[in-house]
């Protein structure tokens, strides 16, 4: 699986990055995101997907102010990497964001492991737009 996206946010991209690279934020934006809680670099999150719930942890790889945000799974259902480029635009942000994974489990799976994930994927994001412009 492998999703793309750019979006203009109406904030700052000092603000933007703060927000988005807040583990304890995640509950607020992402749809299938129950707890999460961070020691710095690793990032343990509660998720609840397609009707399951699993612990999902991550670690922080690339963090660079205001610029770049990428965590990486370390274990759980869907192996996945996502990589956040910031940089500033006209009176706010443009955020590209770029997310590569695999699911656990057969192609049938895959696929549609991968459609719930795309939509969720996307409204997240304008979930966090909304968010961050209010």
């Amino acid at each position: 699986m492998r999703f793309e996206l750019e979006l203009t946010i109406a904030a700052p991209p000092e603000d933007v990055f703060d927000f988005l690279s807040d583990p304890t934020n995640l509950p607020r934006w992402q749809e299938s995101c129950v707890a999460a809680e961070s020691d710095g670099t690793r990032i343990r999150e509660t998720r609840s997907f397609m009707g399951h719930r699993a612990q999902v942890e991550t670690e922080i790889v690339e963090r660079e102010r205001p610029h770049t945000f990428t965590v990486r799974s370390l274990g759980g259902p869907v192996h996945f990497t996502v990589r956040h480029e910031l940089s500033p635009s006209g009176e706010g942000t443009q955020l590209r964001v770029e997310a590569e994974g695999s699911a656990v489990g057969g192609r049938l799976t895959a696929g549609v492991v991968g459609r719930v994930a795309a939509r969720q994927f996307r409204g997240d994001f304008d979930r966090l737009r909304e968010i961050l412009e209010s």
